[in-house]
């Protein structure tokens, strides 16, 4: 969608410069979460911190999925109606 605005000449170096920023954004992601796990008090063992972020990103996504798919349909339906 950004790359779009940018107006590259290539579609490849499009694609490739959105690749790019993809990657980043999941990195970034990761070290803060890998930041916040490890500041985190050492009386709790690591592999339930994780096991327990794991377990709420996966509820938050799949709330976050039913409830987009659902406003989604309920759109599309109203509009070709």
């Amino acid at each position: 969608m950004v790359a779009g605005y940018e107006n590259y000449s290539n579609p490849r170096t499009s694609l490739f410069v959105t690749l790019l920023r993809t990657y980043f954004l999941e990195i970034v992601v990761v070290g803060v979460l890998m930041a916040f796990w490890l500041k985190r008090s050492q009386g709790e063992c690591w592999e339930t911190s994780i096991g327990q972020e794991v377990y709420r990103l996966i509820l938050v996504d799949f709330f976050i999925t039913i409830i987009g798919t659902s406003l989604a349909e309920f759109v599309r339906f109203r509009i070709f109606k």
